[in-house]
């Protein structure tokens, strides 16, 4: 599951930026619209959260 969060690290930025603008084209919808660039910030954000958190959360204590 981790790697599959972190898959979008391996693909450039650009590259995702040009396949999220086809798809909403395609769709007809989201270009040009908060809720688009919301979908496309929390997918190029996302692997850092996930490496960021399983690092903190590998260092906690069960036994609390």
């Amino acid at each position: 599951m981790q790697a599959l969060l972190v898959a979008p690290l391996m693909i450039p930025g650009a590259v995702i930026g040009l396949a999220l603008y086809a798809y909403y084209i395609n769709i007809g919808a989201l270009t040009r619209s908060f809720p688009g660039l919301l979908v496309g910030h929390i997918i190029i954000a996302m692997p850092f959260v996930v490496i960021t958190v399983v690092g903190a959360l590998s260092n906690f204590n069960i036994d609390i």
